[in-house]
Parts: C-alpha cells; structure tokens; sequence
C-alpha cells in the first residue's frame, strides 16, 4: 500500500504526517532552525523513520508559483515541489499555499459554497470558498485602506501588522516596558494578572480582526467566516468577544462566525481530503487550478 507524506509548513515549525491506508502512523514536528534547507527537514524525517512514501502533499505558507515553488513569507524557507520529488522519489507532489487546507477541510460543513476561512498563526491566513471552490488570497497582505487611530500609533500597513502572532507581541511592546518576548506571556497576564496593556493589546487586535472581516465581506460578497489560531481566543475569551462583535456594528446580525478545528487538525484534515479527492479522481477539482501544483513522475 502507497504511503502519503503530509507536511504543514508554516512560520514557526513544520509538521509531518504519514499516511498509510487513511490512517497516521507516524507524526514529527520540527521548530525551523536558520538556514535550514527544506530537503534537510525531509531528509531528516525519512531517516528518522525509516520510510519511502510515493506521494509527498505539501501545504506551506507563502505564495504559490507556476513552476511548483513557494518561497515562505515569513521564513528563509523555499520548497520546491518537483526537485524535492526528484530527489526523494516521489511518484505524486502537491503544493499549496498553507491555507488551502484548512479551507478545504471545512468544505463538508454546512454554508460553505461561500465562505471566508481566516487563521491567525505566524501570519495572517485568509482564503475563499466560492461556487464550492476553495481560492487562495493574499488579503492578509492587503493595505488597510482605513487605518484607525491606533494603527497609525503602531505604523501598521498592512492588516498582517496588526493580526497575527508576532503582531500582538509587538502591539504589547509598544504599549508597555515590560520585558515580554513572546506572544503567549501577553495571553497570560492579560489573563491572570489584568495587566491593562495586554487586555489593550485584547482589544485592538479584535477590533482589527472585525474590521478585516467587514473588509472582505464588503468586497468579496462573502457572508460565512471560519476562523482558526488565535482568532479563536480573541472571539471566546470574555475579555474581547464582545469587543469582536460590537465592532462588527449591525453587520453582525448578517454574518455567520463559527470555529474550525485546531490549526494542526484543520490541516491535517484538509490535507487527507485532497489525498482522497487524488485516489478517487486522479485530480484536485475541489481547488481553483492555478491555487495548486500537481507533480507526477513521467
């Protein structure tokens, strides 16, 4: 039986998953060191387990090019599908922009023939579904074309400036003198010690977040959201969830907001839905075609 690999990529670290008649049975991950080439990391994976999968399925997060390569927005990290297929003997490889997954894994849920998918993680994640077709976007990286007060307080440009993990530790960092270096320390005095500069920090990012979602409803037409990461925290935690949808205003009552599983099993779950897709058809039809690159060895 053919063994899939999987693999997430994103800012911070890269998951891998083996797949083996639709069930995992090996599982790494792999916090990125500088420098590190992406055959390093899957070169390491295989000598450390041992396997010779056929098909490599990549999610990762930067833009996809036509030649079969995305170079990592946030990192010094290019994959680059045919080479590594090359290299390592894939039969099959497939390259899509780390969002495409997430998106397709809710593309069963109900309301989802046009929807909006958004997960806040290194960088901001955002893509579409239209007509039931999942359709990259780089709307994280637009302009805000209406920057707040705040925002030109903090010189944001773009919307990834004010949504995103690194995003809310600099927000804190321009608020406070505190010696807080990582995001996750803003979450927990914003918590448990009602430290007033990181429940700021609450706020302006769940009003960005609003915003960004007024944005993309206005332009694009698209009423359902499904938002993943830290988005998640911002929408349920008590301190920003009324902020979120009182900054929505009356569009809220128009708009569906619902929760997608966590980032790692949205992923995974969007990735074993396209290996399936591939079994059954031979193609991906469930993707805009210029969203994704299929390999496959001649």
């Amino acid at each position: 039986m053919t063994q899939t690999l999987l693999a997430d990529i994103g800012g911070t670290y890269t998951r891998f998953w083996l797949l083996k008649k639709g069930d995992i049975i090996q599982t790494k991950v792999y916090f990125h060191k500088p420098f590190m080439p992406m055959k390093k990391l899957v070169e390491t994976f295989l000598t450390e387990t041992g396997t010779h999968p056929k098909q490599f399925i990549v999610g990762a997060a930067g833009k996809l090019i036509k030649t079969g390569k995305i170079k990592l927005t946030n990192r010094r990290l290019v994959v680059n599908m045919p080479e590594l297929c090359k290299i390592f003997g894939f039969k099959t490889g497939v390259l899509v922009n780390d969002m495409i997954p997430h998106t397709v894994s809710v593309l069963d849920k109900p309301d989802t023939k046009n929807a909006c998918v958004i997960v806040i993680g290194t960088g901001l994640g955002c893509s579409y579904i239209k007509n039931h077709t999942v359709v990259a976007s780089e709307a994280g990286h637009l302009p805000i074309t209406k920057p707040t007060a705040e925002h030109k307080k903090l010189s944001a440009l773009d919307w990834e400036d004010v949504i995103s993990g690194p995003a809310f530790l600099r927000i804190y960092q321009h608020l406070s003198d505190k010696p807080v270096t990582r995001s996750r320390e803003v979450s927990f005095l914003a918590h448990n010690y009602k430290d007033k500069n990181a429940l700021m920090t609450y706020r302006i990012m769940a009003q960005s977040l609003a915003q960004f979602c007024l944005t993309i409803h206005k332009t694009e037409n698209i009423p359902v959201f499904y938002l993943g990461g830290l988005a998640v925290e911002l929408i349920r935690s008590e301190k920003t969830k009324n902020i979120f949808f009182d900054a929505l205003g009356k569009t809220a009552d128009i708009l569906s907001i619902r929760i997608i599983k966590q980032s790692d099993e949205s992923a995974l779950t969007g990735l074993k839905m396209i290996v399936a897709e591939l079994k059954k058809n031979g193609q991906i039809t469930c993707v805009q075609p210029t969203d994704f690159y299929l390999y496959r060895d001649k």
